[in-house]
């Protein structure tokens, strides 16, 4: 049996050298044709020297061929062609190493992940580090990047692209979109990878795949969502790319320039063409290209000297055959196909029968010929390996034909239904004689070499051997062996599998991932992560060794269908929702949509289920008490359930509403005597009692903690266990709150992250394992990072990372070392390193004092605001000086009743609740060590007051405009009574009195008179009225100019 296996390892690799060679990057020994020259002496010096022969002479690149070496004089004379700074460019980048610098930290070597040799090298200013991926997102694009010497394919996963080794099962990532990639191109080697981001800040971005280095950023100008599609060209010096923002424009780019701006742009006139479905480019002349699009084909020609695009013909098939999906071009033929969404593959030529290559050279010009229906179902993909047409349909069959559209081979049910499929770069070689080779890569040779040049041997022999070791055959009479490239696909269930027809290998990568996920949960004692899938799907991983544990279908079920009328039903799925397991690893609990609870063994035993249902709505939120004894959830209709665990079940305890809007958090308190509190949208803080006698009536107290923000999320607060116990607040208005647990009183109010990317608030906290309460993980909607505590405002105590555009719940491993992340509707699941030392090093770096708050103020600590604020310090303490003539003597504290007028001179107008909350936060600052209250506040404290309390974003037009309209109620304008009507009833009411002052003060730069009431000298107010007449806000670029001129003015003051 030994024996027999030798044999066929032996056979099988004396197939692959007969059938595979690899033309640009192999010689006829196997090994790479790169220069292996260690001489600073050039392939152009050498051969001008005539110390390298015809037969040494080695280029990878066909234009490089023909610049760098012309006949020597021995051969019949000519001169050296000096090379353009393009190629040479191009030159320097495929045979010598270059310089890149990588926000990532580490080389390609090193951050080469595998389950044995995880991490290591981190950047020390980067806080997290993608260390493994759970599955991928089978809808992103998926390119096979497999050669003689690498196995590798890239998969796009949102924002970030992953180079799988499925030989070392490795992992590497390229960065740099900020936005999901929505188009990707390589070249014919696999080397050079450019990948397009699609929405607004988009980028176009060129990597080398073997260093996972990026060579080009693009960034797409404003108003431009970004490219719709990308074409590499084969020899990787341009690429294409189709752009969409009112009529399609097509950029091409020499990007080896490094330019930031495309070389030419061509612009289609035709309209109502439908969406861009793919560029290809003739394998025999790169320069001729196809683009499909929905409703018609473009083909073109592309003159790099002058940089145009000429002879550009559309072709368009009949209406009966749908709409356009995919399109091809095959070797050595005049044909170009065209697949479509009713199964037809279309053919276009220059005539109605096939001509030859040789003797009518390519052009553009170009008619419908005929269709064939090869499918009953759309044809999602189409490509043509080694002129083998290949096409996988909407019910995941691949079949293959010849070039004639002649049925070779399909796959049907070897495979699970198959999403995307991606060929290797190697090429197969035809029936040649090995003359024929040697004249076709010697670099004399003018004409380019085809499969017809080729003499044909008696390859019978061959045939017979490959049919006898099992290789599949034609579907035809001849029953010659079908062979094909080795491919890569990826199917609907989340796998992806290597393909080798010719070894009938099928080989599976990645777990199962069937749908999106639904959620996640991190285990407390071991190092589990348990993953609940809308599908039903429950999954356990091993992140530590990066293997899938277990994975159970026992909760999928088929969609049912309800009949909604006579003539009307509708289907319903029922879908996972949340998954949470509890402390110690004792319960494990997944929700569903429709309201259900069902209690699970930990390991996913075949145990015997306990499934409840409590409530008809979707549970949205979930947590477990630390002895395991309680579980809380609330459900879409804003009712708080608690369930009790006794005797090995569990009953509902109490179910009560104490919020009139959706609750957005709830935490369980203490172990032995557990408190629950929840959050919500009504901007109050509930504490619920789970004491046996207070069931009937659970609520025990309710406080309201914001005035006009929304509370989104909260911990309790580490400290130390002998201080005051405090509860941190996360807001939508970009603070934290600390709020005194027994009080309920906010002792601080601090701004958190909601500088540039920061587009959203935190939505999710939760203290790191293992960090004595040192660092928070926090998160938004697309970014998640590190707090350092204590909360004060400094912004260089946070740093963050875009983690995903729709990033769902993180977990935290309970050693703290980890971060899961997931994308909403994905099935894909990150595994990151988190590294604390590159916040230490950012708070460092920010400085002590206000150094760090210096970011936060207008012009930083020289500019006028700054100034100001220093000069309206000392007024207030002029103002309370005796004698206003004599010298000043000022101080560094002024008292707390001068501090609402201090901070409304600053710019900054609190209500009297915000008031209240200022002065009560300096009185008790210091009272935990002290047991007195503060009576005075200094510059330092106070600068940092006024930046913590100020809105994050100032106050936006749409914001002010929100609350006016509030006071319209609907009406297009309020007459002036009516006005001062609503602000002395509503909100903080103003007094007659005081509002009267107010509009003095206010109008008092207008034409008013001071003999009658000014609510009658006033006109109907509306939106524009009250901002530009009342309150005087100047536009945009009046303000700009006004604060230019003050900066002026005071660099003039400072030079006199």
């Amino acid at each position: 049996m030994e024996e027999e296996e030798a044999d066929d390892s032996e056979f099988y690799r004396h197939l692959k050298q007969q059938l595979f060679i690899e033309g640009d990057l192999e010689g006829a020994d196997g090994s790479e044709t790169l220069p292996t020259s260690t001489t600073e002496t050039s392939e152009f010096d050498a051969d001008a020297e005539g110390e390298t022969s015809t037969d040494d002479y080695i280029c990878t690149c066909p234009w490089l061929d023909e610049i760098a070496r012309e006949p020597s004089e021995s051969e019949g004379g000519g001169t050296i062609a000096s090379p353009t700074p393009s190629d040479l460019l191009y030159d320097e980048l495929v045979h010598r190493n270059y310089v890149c610098t990588d926000i990532e930290g580490p080389s390609s070597d090193d951050s080469r992940l595998t389950p044995d040799r995880v991490g290591g090298g981190i950047n020390y200013m980067v806080p997290f580090k993608i260390r493994w991926s759970f599955g991928f997102a089978i809808k992103s694009m998926l390119i096979n990047l497999t050669r003689v010497d690498r196995k590798e394919f890239y998969i796009a996963t949102a924002h970030k692209g992953n180079i799988f080794n499925y030989e070392t099962n490795s992992m590497r990532y390229v960065h740099g979109h900020i936005k999901p990639v929505k188009a990707v191109s390589v070249d014919r080697t696999g080397t050079w990878l450019v990948t397009g981001g699609y929405g607004e800040n988009s980028k176009v971005i060129v990597t080398d795949t073997i260093k996972c280095k990026q060579l080009l950023i693009l960034n797409n100008p404003p108003g431009d969502l970004g490219s719709l599609l990308l074409g590499m060209a084969p020899d990787a010096r341009y690429f294409f790319s189709v752009h969409y923002p009112e009529a399609p424009v097509i950029k091409i780019w020499k990007w080896t320039y490094g330019a930031d701006k495309p070389d030419s742009e061509y612009r289609i006139t035709k309209t109502h063409i439908g969406k861009p479905c793919r560029i290809v480019f003739h394998p025999n002349d790169q320069n001729f290209f196809m683009i499909a699009f929905e409703k018609i084909i473009m083909l073109a020609h592309w003159n790099g000297d002058d940089n145009q695009v000429e002879d550009v013909v559309y072709v368009n098939a009949t209406r009966k055959m749908g709409i356009m999906t995919d399109c091809e071009m095959a070797m050595n033929r005049h044909e170009v196909y065209a697949c479509t969404s009713t199964g037809y593959i279309a053919i276009f030529g220059n005539v109605l029968f096939t001509e030859n290559i040789r003797e009518h050279p390519l052009n553009t010009n170009k008619m419908y010929v005929k269709k064939i229906k090869v499918t009953r179902t759309s044809i999602k993909t189409m490509r043509c390996p080694d002129n083998v047409i290949c096409i996988l349909d909407e019910n995941g069959i691949l079949k293959f034909l010849d070039t004639n559209i002649l049925l070779l081979y399909w796959i049907e049910s070897e495979l699970p239904t198959i999403q995307v499929i991606s060929f290797s770069l190697e090429h197969i070689k035809s029936v040649k004689s090995k003359m024929d080779m040697k004249l076709a890569a010697s670099p004399s040779n003018q004409q380019p070499f085809t499969d017809e040049d080729a003499e044909e041997e008696d390859r019978s022999l061959d045939y017979e051997m490959l049919l006898k070791k099992g290789v599949r055959s034609r579907a035809s009479l001849l029953q010659r062996p079908f062979i094909v490239r080795d491919f890569i696909v990826g199917c609907k269930d989340g796998r992806i599998f290597h393909v080798d027809i010719v070894k009938d290998i099928y080989q599976p990568y990645f777990s199962i991932a069937d749908s999106a996920v639904a959620s996640l949960s991190v285990s407390t004692v071991r190092s589990l992560l348990y993953v609940a899938y809308q599908s039903g799907r429950v999954t356990i991983f091993d992140y530590d060794s990066l293997q899938c544990v277990i994975t159970s279908t026992a909760l999928v079920q088929k969609p049912r269908r309800r009949r909604i009328n006579v003539h009307e039903e509708e289907e319903i799925t029922v879908l996972n929702s949340f998954i949470l397991i509890s402390n110690m690893d004792i319960h494990l609990v997944v929700a569903r949509t429709n309201g259900a609870l069902i209690f699970l063994s930990p390991d996913l035993r075949p145990i015997r289920e306990q499934r409840y249902k409590f409530t008809t709505t979707n549970i949205e939120r979930m947590a477990f008490s630390e002895n395991n004894q309680f579980l809380a959830f609330c459900d879409s209709g804003k009712t708080m359930n608690v369930l009790r665990y006794y005797e090995e079940s569990w009953y509902m305890y109490m179910k009560f509403r104490g919020h009139t809007e959706p609750i957005t958090d709830i935490l369980f308190l203490h172990f032995e005597n557990p408190r629950l509190y929840t959050i919500g949208e009504d901007r109050y803080i509930v504490e619920y009692s789970l004491e046996e006698e207070d069931k009937e009536m659970p609520l025990k107290n309710r406080t309201k903690i914001e005035d006009t923000a929304i509370p989104l999320c909260f911990l309790y607060y580490p400290s130390p266990p002998n201080d005051e116990k405090y509860f941190f607040v996360a807001n939508s208005e970009y603070k934290f709150k600390l709020i005194h647990e027994k009080t309920m009183k906010c002792r601080s109010l601090t701004v958190g992250p909601h500088h540039g990317c920061y587009e959203t608030p935190v939505s999710r906290m939760k203290v790191l394992p293992n960090s004595n309460g040192k660092f928070i993980i926090f998160q938004n909607s697309t970014h998640m990072g590190i707090l350092k505590t204590p909360s004060d405002g400094n912004p260089y105590k946070h740093i963050g990372i875009l983690a995903n555009p729709k990033l769902g719940t993180i977990g935290i491993c309970n050693q703290g070392k980890y971060v899961f992340t997931y994308a909403k509707g994905e099935g894909g699941i990150l595994v990151w390193n988190v590294n604390t030392t590159s916040l230490d090093t950012l708070h460092y770096m920010g400085g002590p004092e206000l150094e760090p708050y210096h970011v936060l103020i207008e012009g930083g600590a020289n500019g006028w605001f700054f100034k100001e604020i220093e000069d309206l310090f000392c007024y207030i303490q002029i103002l309370h000086q005796e004698d206003a003539y004599a010298s000043q003597a000022f101080g560094d504290r002024i008292f707390i009743d001068d501090l609402p007028d201090l901070i409304r001179a600053c710019g900054f107008y609190p209500s009297e609740y915000e008031v209240e909350q200022l002065i009560y936060e300096i009185q008790y600052k210091d009272y935990e060590k002290t047991g007195e209250l503060r009576d005075s506040i200094s510059f330092i404290e106070f600068v940092k007051l006024f930046l913590n309390h100020r809105p994050a974003s100032g106050v936006s037009t749409e914001e002010l405009e929100h609350h006016f309209n509030i006071l319209l109620n609907g009406k297009d304008e309020l007459s002036p009574h009516e006005f001062a009507k609503k602000m002395c009833k509503l909100g903080e009411p103003f007094t007659p009195e005081s509002l009267t002052t107010c509009l003095d003060n206010l109008m008092s730069n207008e034409d008013m008179t001071y003999d009658e009431d000014i609510l009658d000298q006033l006109q109907p107010i509306n939106f524009e009225y009250f901002t530009k007449t009342m309150l005087g806000i100047l536009q945009e670029s009046a303000y700009t100019e006004a604060q230019e001129r003050a900066i002026r003015e005071d660099s003039e003051n400072d030079l006199s």
